[in-house]
Formats: C-alpha cells, sequence, structure tokens
C-alpha cells in the first residue's frame, strides 16, 4: 500500500478516529480481519526519489523487507474474541474467577469509571476486568464487597499487574481502593514509545488495530467516556458512562471492558516478544 491516498482508501473505511498521514502509518503491518490479509502502509515511490535523504531510502527499504516478510505467513483470521471473557454474576463465578486470577505469574486488568481523575467524591470505579492469559477475561460490575476482595487478595499480592498507561489504574486505585497497586511489571503503553516514539501512535486503541487488527471496538461508547464538565473540574471532569449503562445495559459496557483488559494484555505480550529479540546495552 503505497502513499496516502491507498492509505486512505484502505485504512480509512476502518480507522475512524484521526486517520492522520503516511507518516503515522508507514512501517506497520496490520493484520487486517476484514480482509483477510496483512495491510502494509509504504511511503509513495515519488517522496523517495524526490528526496535527497539516505535515511529515508533505508527507513523505506526496510519496511518493504518487513512487510514482504508478511508473504509466508498464514492469513489474518476473523475471531469473535468476546467469547473470550466470562461475566461475573454472582459471588461464586467470581470466588473461582479470583482464584483463577491468583495462579497467574501476572494479569492485565482494566476499570471503567465516572472521570479521568478520581478526586471527586462522587467518582466511582465501575467496572473491573482482569486478564490471566490470552485467551480468557473476568469482568464485573464493582460493589464494595468485591472491591475490597480484589484489591487484597490480587492487587496488593505479588502478582505482576499490567496495564495500558498504569498511572491511570494505579491513581484510581489508591484513591478508591485505599492504596496503590503492588508489583507493576509492565506499561504497555510507555512501552508502546520506547518500541516507536512517533507521536499519536500510543494509545491503546490504535495499538490494537495496528497489532491486531480489531478496528474502532469503542466506536459506540466513546462520547460516553468523555466528561461534560471539564471547564468547572479540568480532569476531575464526570462523564456519562452512568447513562450508557441506563442506555445501553451492563452487559456492552462490561463488554468493552473485558476487551479493553484481554487486548492489553495480549499486547503486553506481543511487546515482551519483540523486546526480547533486541539487543539493548545495559
Amino acid at each position: 500500500m503505497l502513499g496516502k491516498d491507498a492509505l486512505y482508501s484502505v485504512i480509512g473505511k476502518e480507522w475512524k478516529k484521526n486517520l492522520g498521514g503516511i507518516d503515522k502509518w508507514r512501517g506497520f503491518q496490520i493484520p487486517n480481519r476484514n480482509l483477510g490479509a496483512y495491510v502494509c502502509p509504504l511511503q509513495h515511490p515519488k517522496a523517495i526519489i524526490n528526496s535527497e535523504s539516505d535515511l529515508l531510502q533505508t527507513i523505506w527499504e526496510n519496511d518493504i523487507e518487513n512487510a514482504l516478510e508478511k508473504l509466508i505467513l498464514n492469513r489474518p483470521i476473523v475471531v469473535d474474541d468476546t467469547k473470550c471473557i466470562t461475566y461475573i454474576t454472582n459471588p461464586l463465578i467470581f470466588k473461582e474467577a479470583i482464584q483463577e486470577l491468583k495462579t497467574a505469574p501476572w494479569i492485565s486488568f482494566d476499570y471503567e469509571t465516572t472521570g479521568l481523575k478520581p478526586h471527586k467524591e462522587h467518582h466511582q470505579i465501575v467496572c473491573t476486568a482482569a486478564s490471566p492469559s490470552p485467551n480468557q477475561s473476568f469482568v464485573w460490575m464493582n460493589t464494595p464487597k468485591r472491591n475490597n476482595i480484589f484489591n487484597t487478595e490480587i492487587l496488593q499480592s505479588n502478582i505482576g499487574k499490567v496495564a495500558h498507561n498504569i498511572n491511570f489504574e494505579d491513581t484510581w486505585s489508591l484513591e478508591k481502593l485505599g492504596a496503590p497497586v503492588n508489583n507493576w511489571i509492565w506499561c504497555s503503553m510507555n512501552t508502546a514509545h520506547i518500541l516507536d516514539n512517533r507521536p499519536y501512535i500510543s494509545g491503546l486503541k490504535f495499538q490494537i488495530f495496528i497489532n491486531f487488527g480489531v478496528p474502532d471496538y469503542d466506536a459506540h461508547i466513546a462520547s460516553f467516556l468523555k466528561a461534560t464538565d471539564t471547564k468547572k473540574y479540568g480532569a476531575n471532569g464526570t462523564n456519562t458512562v452512568l447513562d450508557y449503562i441506563k442506555k445501553y445495559g451492563e452487559s456492552s459496557l462490561l463488554t468493552y471492558c473485558g476487551l479493553d483488559a484481554l487486548y492489553g494484555g495480549r499486547l503486553a505480550r506481543a511487546q515482551m516478544k519483540k523486546l526480547e529479540g533486541l539487543d539493548v546495552e545495559s
């Protein structure tokens, strides 16, 4: 896929957020589930011919080489990742989920909350999802009892913790559960910056799209996660996620949260694998 016109024609149909230009996308090999093929954006040859930069030429050649490697791989397949989600509906299932989480070497977890920052008294963690493996995610609506159990038995344990932008979950845990998270081992947002420091590519949804080909799975809820009173309260403003529940039901929010934790864990594993092969000086 060469140049911005091809970018808009192919990726623009699936990525409804800020698409940006070819510089944002070049070099990725996206396993597009709808096309059943790897989409590999490249600079248009005109840009290379008209440039006097040897570095740009080298980058272009490397991008082509990496794209050609995908020819030997199987085509991406469409899978229903919601089947990996277990919805906690009663105390027994919650207890079983906690026990399974305890056996994992590390978990990826995610909160859906009523705002970005937790420092207004009425703010709450609405639901929680935790993923102990690439094909399992537990998700539940929060209650004081569940919060206490998850905090004391999981968050304060020595099990490794992973999240995308760990500052968010850590701050909410400290403010609403009474203690910071113990034993953070990975932040997939920080690692995204380390692997590729281009701007506007480190967000979870963008990373999930370029790594796993899952487009805009938050389109239905994104507007409800934005605070409506930021002029008055700034980052402590309140969003309308509770209105979302009234309109679409708890299960829809739980699915979204469960996928965030599931994909966050998969992303961390993919990043760990990439970093294993790098020769980094100590």
